[in-house]
C-alpha cells in the first residue's frame, strides 16, 4: 500500500513540476483542432485549461491517497477479524441447533474458499499486469515506469474502471512526455 501511495504521489508531483510540458501539449491539441476547422479557442479555454488539468490531477491523487489510507484501515480490520475465525467456528459448532450451525459453518467455509481463490487469481493477474506495464513503459523510455507498474497493479483490483484508468493515465503521460500523439 505504501508503494502504491508513493507511486501516485510521485506521478502527481511530476505532473505539477512539468506543467510547462502539459501547456505545450495543450497548445498542440488546440492548434491541431483549429487546423481541422474546429474552433475551440474560446469555449475550450474557458472550460478546459492546463490549470484545470493540474487541479484535477491534484484532486485525483489526493483522493487516491485518502482511498489508500482507507484501504489500510479496512485491511487492519480484516486482520483483526481473521484472528477470531477459529473462535467463531467454535461458536457455530456449539449452537443449540447443531444442524443450522453446521450448515452456516459449511456455507461460510465454501464462501471463504471461493473468495480466496478469486483473490489469488486477481492478485496473480494484477502482478502480471503491473509487470507488463512496467516492462513496456521501461522499453519505450517512459518516465516513472516503476510507478506506472505499481499503479497498474493496484488499479487492476478495481473491476472495469481500474484497468481503464491504468491505461489512460500513462498514455496521456507518454503523449506529454514525448510531445506527440
Amino acid at each position: 500500500g505504501s508503494l502504491v501511495v508513493s507511486a501516485f504521489g510521485r506521478v502527481g508531483r511530476w505532473i505539477v513540476n512539468d506543467a510547462a510540458r502539459f501547456q505545450a501539449f495543450y497548445d498542440q491539441i488546440t492548434l491541431w483542432l483549429e487546423g481541422h476547422g474546429i474552433a475551440v479557442a474560446g469555449a475550450w479555454s474557458e472550460a478546459f485549461s492546463v490549470g484545470w488539468m493540474l487541479r484535477t490531477a491534484q484532486t485525483v491523487t489526493g483522493r487516491l491517497n485518502s482511498t489508500m489510507s482507507f484501504w489500510l484501515v479496512v485491511l487492519v480490520y480484516v486482520f483483526l477479524g481473521l484472528l477470531e475465525v477459529d473462535d467463531f467456528g467454535r461458536k457455530l459448532k456449539g449452537m443449540r441447533n447443531r444442524i443450522v450451525g453446521e450448515l452456516l459453518l459449511r456455507g461460510s467455509s465454501m464462501t471463504a474458499a471461493k473468495i480466496r481463490r478469486y483473490m489469488l487469481v486477481r492478485t496473480a493477474m494484477s502482478v502480471i499486469t503491473g509487470l507488463l506495464v512496467w516492462a513496456f513503459a521501461r522499453a519505450v523510455g517512459l518516465q516513472l515506469a516503476e510507478e506506472w507498474g505499481f499503479i497498474a497493479f493496484s488499479l487492476n483490483y478495481i473491476p472495469f474502471l481500474g484497468p481503464l484508468v491504468a491505461t489512460v493515465f500513462p498514455t496521456l503521460f507518454a503523449m506529454t512526455q514525448f510531445g506527440s500523439w
